[in-house]
């Protein structure tokens, strides 16, 4: 049986307003039986502490299950808030071309934008990624 990944690509802002569309997306690839999740943080914006927690406890979260869970480094002022938060050492840290050479489809198809007035999938965290694969072709 092959693994499925599916990668998210974050931009914006990711805060108490935005975070619970995080996490209601990666709670929604487990469903649909997503063996592997990458958060690419490289065009995130910024973060706070609300944001960091999602991202903590769903990487546990996963784990638990059984699931392979990767976050592609972000910006330096991203990465410090993880460290601020005492997490930055235990949270699957990778490099984008690390997580390629994983055989991991790093490319990402923008997702549709809801529309709906300050909808925090417009104005903060984009959930994007690219249609479920198996890992390594076909």
């Amino acid at each position: 049986m092959s693994a499925w990944t599916h990668t998210l690509s974050l931009t914006g802002e990711l805060n108490r307003r935005s975070a619970h569309i995080l996490e209601a997306e990666i709670e929604r690839l487990g469903e649909e039986g997503v063996d592997r999740i990458i958060l690419d943080l490289r065009r995130l914006k910024g973060i706070d502490a609300t944001g960091v927690a999602v991202i903590a406890f769903r990487c546990e979260l996963c784990r638990r299950r059984g699931n392979d869970f990767a976050l592609i480094r972000g910006s330096r002022s991203v990465h410090r808030e993880f460290e601020r938060a005492g997490v930055a050492g235990r949270l699957p840290f990778t490099s984008g071309g690390r997580a390629r050479l994983a055989k991991v489809d790093a490319r990402t198809a923008r997702s549709q934008k809801t529309s709906g007035g300050g909808s925090p999938i417009e104005g903060g965290v984009t959930p994007a990624g690219g249609a479920l694969r198996p890992l390594g072709g076909a």
